[in-house]
């Protein structure tokens, strides 16, 4: 049994590194390719999405409070009294870190279509 876990675990690590590579190898073609019109969309779409986890927490934690008053008002009610305590920098810290998680994917995908050296049709202008 340990022989063929090992093989196993052999090839799950060598497809991993297959994988890597090909994803290299297709970044690498993107960026050379000047002439794809959807090239900053193309390697958008290839670039993991880190925050995904971030993005789940800071949503269930505005919203588990509002979810609590549905379903229970009176146990709730505590809920909303402490967090009428605490204070306004630490509100703010907090809105303000959730607003770079949510908005760092769509900036990061703008930037790399703003810097673009290809002009894009929308942008061509009429001669």
């Amino acid at each position: 049994m340990g022989v063929g876990w090992l093989e196993g675990k052999q090839q799950l690590q060598k497809a991993k590194l297959e994988h890597r590579v090909a994803e290299a190898q297709q970044k690498s073609k993107l960026i050379s390719d000047t002439m794809s019109n959807n090239h900053s969309w193309e390697l958008a779409a290839l670039a993991a999405d880190r925050l995904t986890i971030l993005r789940q927490f800071s949503f269930w934690l505005f919203t588990a409070p509002i979810i609590y008053t549905v379903f229970s008002p009176e146990d709730a009610q505590r809920v909303w009294n402490a967090l009428e305590a605490v204070p306004d920098w630490v509100i703010g810290v907090q809105l303000t870190m959730t607003g770079f998680i949510w908005a760092s994917r769509p900036l990061s995908n703008l930037g790399a279509m703003l810097t673009s050296k290809r002009p894009y049709p929308s942008l061509k202008q009429k001669s």
